[in-house]
This record gives C-alpha cells, structure tokens and sequence, in this order.
C-alpha cells in the first residue's frame, strides 16, 4: 500500500514565527489547531513530516520543539518526497499559467 504522506511547512504553518532577531531565531508557539490537527492525520493514517528550508544544523531543534508541544514524532527533511498535500503558508494553488502570471503583474 502506498503511503499517504503530507508535507507540512514548519515557519508559519506549525509555528507563530516570530523572526530573527539579533541573529537568534525565535521559535514561537503552535499555531492554533496544529497539535490538534496534525494528531489527528497521523491517527488517520498520514504521514506527515516537516518540509523546510532551515539547515540541517536546526533540524534538532525542530525536533525537540516538536515533542515539547506534543506533535506526533516526524521526520524533518528539506527534500519534497511524493506526497498527497503539501501544506505551505508561501504556496500558490497551480490551476494553469495564466493564472500564476496574474500574481507577479
């Protein structure tokens, strides 16, 4: 059986990213409804897992987070593997390319 996986960005979508500031990056706390949420794919049967841009150097601080404010263990990667969603507060829906075209006019 093929996996149901779901990419989920991590600033923005799992976390209130409060920035850098100083050069110390700020993690914020979960956004509403996350651990909810995320709990209750991974009962579904998905699997989710953390797609970001951070350096691997941050990954276990992600990681760390993560269990602190009780999400389900998850892979953290900055590779897009075959999922069925990807979930991204930065994404545009692509229907076709006139429609993308009409964003950066």
């Amino acid at each position: 059986m093929k996996k149901r996986r779901i990419g989920i960005d991590w600033d923005g979508v799992l976390i209130d990213w409060q920035g850098f500031s100083d050069f110390k990056d700020t993690f914020g706390g979960p956004k509403e409804d996350s651990v909810v949420a995320i709990n209750t794919l991974v009962d579904q049967g998905y699997e989710c897992y953390i797609l970001t841009a951070r350096e691997k150097k941050d990954w276990g601080a992600i990681r760390k987070w993560l269990k602190k404010h009780k999400f389900p263990e998850m892979k953290v990667t900055n590779v897009k593997v075959p999922s069925v969603a990807f979930i991204d507060d930065r994404g545009i829906r692509f229907t076709n390319w006139k429609d993308i075209y009409k964003y950066f006019r």
